[in-house]
């Protein structure tokens, strides 16, 4: 396993900091393609400070997991910022560590927590195309009819009934939506807790299978 703390110029003005895990087998397998998870943290986490990202959701699982088998590619959001000010940026990142690294175009996939897990809504309606599969944690949609672009989109969202940051109805509302229109939609509700469901996500390991099934080839 090894982690890279590094920053890239998107832009000729702008860079984006990001944290990359890469799997032990990654520097034996280098020329084998692998799956790529883009995850986005949550709003307590913004700014240039990379430690944060161990605090809660995907990160605090991973760092025990040295065999997880995906590459995964944290941005940072800059302090007072939200992802979807920086779409083209954290695009433009994925595509340059598509060309550094050996990726698999067809095993994408997407997730992000509470302002992370909004994001994680807004970055596949923008480009339903981009990802094999996507996995909203706690998240919400300002305006939810938007979600039909996301019908054949393969997607699992969490969230926590009794959530006090984002409410659980927010969720609710996108799945009665997409529900009658996307056959690959799977919604996990956590009856007792709230917004710790951000972290809790990350550990249900049937969520990483389930995603190495989905393949952006077999949905286009």
């Amino acid at each position: 396993m090894s982690i890279h703390d590094n920053s890239i110029e998107v832009t000729s003005k702008e860079k984006v900091n990001y944290r990359l895990f890469l799997p032990k087998s990654y520097q034996d397998n280098e020329e084998s393609k692998w799956p790529l998870i883009l995850y986005l943290h949550g709003a307590g986490e913004r700014g240039t400070d990379q430690i944060k990202l161990r605090k809660y959701g995907l990160f605090p699982f991973i760092e025990s997991k040295a065999d997880f088998p995906f590459v995964v590619l944290a941005p940072l959001c800059p302090k007072g910022e939200v992802w979807d000010f920086q779409y083209k940026n954290i695009m433009n990142l994925l595509d340059q560590i598509q060309t550094d690294y050996s990726i698999d175009s067809n095993r994408i996939y997407l997730t992000g927590m509470s302002m992370g897990g909004q994001a994680t809504w807004n970055f596949a309606i923008y480009n339903p195309s981009r990802f094999a599969a996507i996995a909203p944690v706690c998240g919400c949609i300002a305006s939810p009819n938007t979600c039909k672009k996301l019908s054949k989109v393969p997607i699992w969202t969490f969230h926590g009934k009794k959530d006090q940051a984002i409410p659980f109805e927010e969720t609710q509302k996108i799945v009665d939506i997409l529900s009658p229109l996307n056959p690959n939609l799977k919604f996990s509700v956590y009856e007792v807790n709230g917004h710790e469901v951000c972290t809790m996500a990350y550990e249900d390991l049937d969520l990483y299978e389930w995603l190495l099934e989905q393949k952006k080839n077999l949905i286009e």
